[in-house]
């Protein structure tokens, strides 16, 4: 079983809950509990408490890639209750990233910055398992192509700065009864080259939901539509665009998917 409730979201529509341009995620599995991502600000614990869950007792967290609205609530994670659970990461999370016009999109701290969670931290740079048939997948262009890398981003490596490749961006495998559930940050590779690195990985296994960010906001109408064609292959008995989705894209989608593609917003949850 599992349980994914959205402690942050660009929207809301329940009272008493926060949202802002950010995504975060709390999963309750049968061995585990996790949180991905932490959106820009401590919202995410403000919505938590209303919604009556503890985040202390996050026995993992994930950092889906290095950008301020997914990385920047871990600022303020309540490690001094417990302590930091096991934190997973590729390493150019941390790295100088730009977006378009040259504006800092990256996060702003450093591992450094956070007292013990240097002993806690589990750099990825492939796939790993971290609870019982749950994966986390990075390095998407080099595993399914990178011509659909979202464009105008930058990161500064060892002091240079070139096209953001993505490497970084993990994506949330799960293997539930009805299915593979995949969860995203943003993106950033290609949604479709996203799932085809699913279907590397696991083939001939149904990919039953997949939601998240999935970074269409700039998408013309002419390119959801192709897009919406590629997807139909896949089958989805679940389609859910969040946050840098935006609302044309899921417009457009559910204009194709119908009653199988969904809205999702901040304090609602979904179980597989």
């Amino acid at each position: 079983m599992l349980k994914i409730t959205v402690l942050v979201e660009n929207s809301v529509r329940r009272r008493h809950l926060v949202a802002e341009h950010g995504l975060s995620f709390w999963l309750e599995l049968d061995d585990a509990r996790i949180l991905f991502d932490a959106g820009q600000s401590d919202a995410y614990l403000h919505n938590a408490r209303q919604l009556g869950i503890d985040i202390s007792q996050a026995d993992r967290a994930v950092l889906s890639h290095g950008h301020y609205d997914h990385g920047d609530g871990f600022r303020f994670f309540p490690a001094d209750q417990a302590g930091w659970p096991r934190f997973y990461a590729h390493p150019d999370a941390f790295a100088e990233r730009f977006g378009h016009d040259m504006r800092n999109v990256d996060l702003s701290w450093q591992v450094s910055d956070q007292a013990g969670l240097d002993k806690r931290l589990m750099l990825n740079t492939g796939t790993m398992e971290i609870a019982r048939e749950v994966c986390l997948v990075c390095r998407l262009p080099e595993l399914a192509g990178s011509a659909g890398i979202s464009p105008g981003f930058l990161i500064r490596k060892n002091g240079v700065s070139q096209p953001d490749l993505f490497l970084d961006e993990q994506i949330l495998v799960s293997r539930q009864d009805g299915g593979l559930v995949v969860v995203c940050g943003c993106c950033h590779p290609g949604l479709l080259h996203a799932l085809n690195g699913v279907r590397q990985l696991y083939p001939r296994e149904k990919i039953q939901a997949v939601l998240g960010g999935f970074h269409l906001s700039q998408a013309s109408d002419d390119q959801l539509d192709d897009l919406s064609r590629a997807l139909q292959v896949f089958e989805i008995d679940r389609l859910i665009p969040m946050h840098c989705s935006g609302i044309p894209a899921w417009c457009r989608l559910k204009a194709f998917f119908g009653e199988r593609c969904l809205q999702l917003q901040t304090g609602d949850s979904i179980t597989f």
